[in-house]
């Protein structure tokens, strides 16, 4: 005959409840079997729970994905961007991100820029220019600007005048455009083209030119 303590829960071949000191006789204990559940499905989990996971964890992907409209009160950034802390709209980064696909808008943006007189047959040799402005928008490209002879006349009937400082290079003679004279809409009226001969340019074919100190202005739309 032995004397054991017991403390806790044990499981012997027959059931024995212990709550001091037991004096056993003829009995066996036996420790219970711990078995591995071959599956099982958790669901509706609250509060706070803990799972320990041996072996491979399986999940199930849908066919079929439904993704809700998305509605947005803000501006949202693309391809790594910040969005715009103003209004609402999409931020592109400020270098495109260029896409393959031809069904995907990668880039938009605004900005300002000044043309430069590299040739001019007319008289003129000084000009007053006022920043112009442009909008890309994927591989499109419109650019507007002016400028003003201060010293004689722009251009000259049957030439061209060229200009510089485009902020995109043009694929190649893929521009066409147009410019006037503001002061005179009877003179200084031009067709324009860009393309990328001795650097970006835009050269303006003239009609008749335009006389001093009268505004010639131009927009230009090309792709990159």
């Amino acid at each position: 005959m032995a004397t054991v303590a017991l403390s806790g829960i044990i499981t012997p071949t027959n059931v024995v409840t212990a709550t001091s000191t037991t004096t056993l006789s003829n009995k066996t204990l036996v420790a219970p079997a711990l078995g591995t559940p071959a599956s099982g499905v958790v669901t509706n989990l609250t509060g706070t729970a803990s799972i320990n996971i041996n072996g491979t964890v399986g999940a199930t992907t849908p066919s079929t994905v439904v993704v809700a409209p998305v509605k947005a009160s803000t501006t949202m950034g693309v391809g790594g961007a910040t969005p715009s802390a103003s209004g609402s709209g999409l931020t592109f980064p400020a270098t495109q991100s260029a896409s393959s696909d031809a069904n995907t808008l990668d880039d938009y943006e605004e900005g300002t820029w000044t043309p430069t007189v590299t040739r001019n047959p007319g008289t003129a040799t000084t000009y007053t220019i006022p920043t112009g402005t442009y909008t890309k928008t994927g591989r499109t490209v419109v650019l507007l600007g002016a400028i003003t002879p201060t010293n004689g006349t722009f251009g000259a009937a049957g030439d061209y005048i060229r200009m510089t400082g485009l902020p995109f290079s043009p694929s190649g003679r893929t521009g066409v455009g147009s410019g006037a004279n503001n002061s005179n809409l009877n003179n200084g009226v031009s067709t324009t083209l860009a393309y990328t001969s001795s650097g970006p340019t835009i050269d303006a074919t003239f009609e008749s030119g335009v006389t001093n100190n009268n505004e010639y202005a131009f927009i230009v739309t090309f792709f990159v």
